[in-house]
């Protein structure tokens, strides 16, 4: 039997569980905005303190699955230097991240972006060995507290020529930061045991959403991929600049 958080009612549980399964499948089939989305209902219904490690559980599996159905696309340097940098920014994030307002990060993020989507192609290559640590590093400082980074990550691989090769390595590379950022929370020592069940359910059905969307993921022509996927990156990205104005006004 699995036992649920005294917290949530039912009703909530299940909303979470079919939430997860189109999280999942969103991600699976566009290469993004399935974290974003689950984050947005969970942050509705699970107090903060434990909000960005169970997202980090879930999305540990989520990803993790995701990579290894196509764990023959994965660029394995790329995903070995950005875990080097995301390891880094794990021993640094308790010391760093308590000092920046929220509001202003989730801004510079969503600019950061934006820029690279939309501004001059920049000179220094977003794969390079260094450029990859750095990566890494910041975007596990960033998503300590933010809680999801995806956009982040799609703007610097939106350069991978196989649509395929990107979902992998974007899943692999959000394993390792997801887990890190799990992992600060556990040093904060944040009680997760009592949500481990709910967590077990949505991993359950983020499996099956992923298997369903790989199959869609599979069956869109290439340009039309790199179309819908250079555009959700861009919704995402407005939509973390205008909550992150939003709360610099409130």
């Amino acid at each position: 039997m699995i036992v649920l958080p005294e917290l949530l009612s039912t009703f909530d549980a299940s909303l979470l569980v079919v939430t997860s399964f189109v999280a999942s499948y969103i991600t699976a089939a566009l290469g993004i905005g399935g974290g974003l989305l689950l984050l947005s209902v969970m942050v509705n219904l699970i107090p903060i303190t434990y909000l960005i490690p169970v997202h980090g559980l879930v999305q540990i599996a989520s990803n993790a699955s995701r990579a290894g159905m196509l764990r023959q696309f994965i660029n394995w340097r790329m995903l070995a230097l950005f875990s080097l940098g995301s390891v880094l920014g794990f021993v640094v994030a308790p010391y760093v991240l308590i000092q920046l307002p929220l509001a202003i990060l989730e801004m510079a993020v969503a600019g950061f972006i934006l820029i690279l989507q939309w501004g001059p192609k920049l000179k220094v290559s977003s794969h390079g060995p260094a450029s990859l640590v750095l990566h890494g590093g910041v975007i596990t400082l960033i998503s300590s507290l933010v809680g999801a980074t995806g956009p982040l990550v799609a703007s610097m691989l939106a350069h991978m020529p196989v649509k395929q090769a990107l979902v992998a390595t974007m899943a692999a590379m959000q394993t390792v930061q997801h887990s890190m950022k799990t992992l600060v929370f556990v040093q904060l020592q944040v009680d997760l045991l009592p949500w481990l069940g709910l967590v077990a359910l949505m991993v359950v059905s983020g499996y099956l959403g992923t298997r369903f969307g790989l199959k869609v993921l599979l069956k869109v022509p290439e340009q039309r991929f790199r179309f819908w996927f250079r555009w959700l990156i861009t919704l995402l990205a407005l939509r973390m600049l205008l909550i992150g104005g939003w709360s610099l006004l409130a």
